[in-house]
């Protein structure tokens, strides 16, 4: 007999409550899953709720609280914990970022460099800046933009519109 309803934690000895979560509601959809735990940060919630939690409670709620939300789980009724709704809600009303919008002006100058195919001679003479210069910069756009070289970084500066700034 599989039960209505389930209490996890996000952090085990063997994987996480997010691994668990999806693949007990790949296998049991039905099952309503309580995360409960300490954290209620982006990184977690939102993975949790993607992998079919029901609930989000955190281990600072009282045990007629917890008690509660069970309950509710099992009528089918969602429990977000005021803080969690929160950060949700902050989350949600702050437009996500572009990762090139962190690019200082003179990275992204040296991005469009790279787009269009310049070696870092090249930009160092067409911007009048020092080799080494040019070096951390291209090493700080790969970091921002978490890509691997500078393929990846053109092909990104490509797909995301910055070309038509070299313009």
């Amino acid at each position: 007999m599989n039960p209505d309803v389930i209490l996890m934690d996000l952090i085990m000895d063997h994987g996480t409550g997010i691994e668990a979560t999806d693949l007990i509601m790949k296998a049991q959809p039905d099952i309503r899953i309580i995360i409960l735990t300490s954290y209620y940060d982006d990184e977690k919630v939102f993975p949790a709720l993607e992998a079919g939690a029901f609930s989000y409670m955190l281990k600072t709620s009282s045990a007629d609280e917890i008690a509660l939300a069970i309950k509710k789980a099992a009528k089918g009724e969602n429990v977000i914990e005021p803080k969690v709704a929160g950060a949700m809600m902050n989350r949600i009303r702050t437009p996500e970022r572009h990762p090139h919008e962190m690019l200082t002006e003179r990275e992204l100058e040296v991005l469009i460099c790279i787009g269009n195919g310049l070696t870092n001679n090249e930009i160092s003479e067409k911007l009048f800046i020092g080799i080494k210069t040019v070096k951390t910069h291209v090493s700080n756009i790969l970091s921002k933009l978490d890509v691997q070289d500078r393929t990846q970084a053109a092909v990104y500066a490509h797909r995301n519109g910055l070309m038509k700034e070299s313009t």
